[in-house]
């Protein structure tokens, strides 16, 4: 099923505001609403432009396992470029090292266009919320 830009932000915001009650600071608090903050610009705004900061959201677990650890990090930058969607994988075995697949699951452009399926890292990233999984917030000022 395919959504438009306006219901992926809905999506969007409607997820980060289900993080709220996982928060365990106030700075993480701070960084979700910042999240919440560069969603909203997004939604009145609908044409490029620049933008002072931005705001990365991450959620992740890492799970050990028989001498070894395996993890994914379910990551959402929102940009001047838009909102983008990607997860990285992570695997670690004493005997071989460690080794990391990263891939972008779409993207939302400050247009209003829709580049690949954002949906698929939904359904994944909500699954994770209640779990062990852990978020973070980062922010770059451009």
């Amino acid at each position: 099923m395919s959504y438009s830009a306006t219901e992926y932000r809905q999506r969007l915001e409607e997820f980060v505001w289900r993080l709220v009650p996982t928060a365990q600071t106030g700075s993480d608090l701070i960084g979700l609403g910042e999240v919440i903050d560069a969603l909203s610009g997004f939604a009145r705004d609908g044409d490029a432009h620049d933008v002072a900061i931005i705001v990365s959201l991450t959620l992740g677990f890492r799970a050990k396992h028989d001498g070894g650890e395996s993890g994914a990090l379910y990551t959402v930058r929102v940009s001047d470029e838009g909102i983008g969607f990607d997860v990285t994988e992570t695997y670690y075995d004493a005997g071989i090292g460690s080794d990391n697949s990263s891939r972008s699951m779409g993207s939302i452009g400050w247009n209003g266009s829709v580049d690949g399926e954002p949906m698929d890292w939904f359904e994944s990233a909500k699954g994770l919320i209640g779990d062990d999984a852990e978020f973070s917030v980062s922010r770059d000022h451009v």
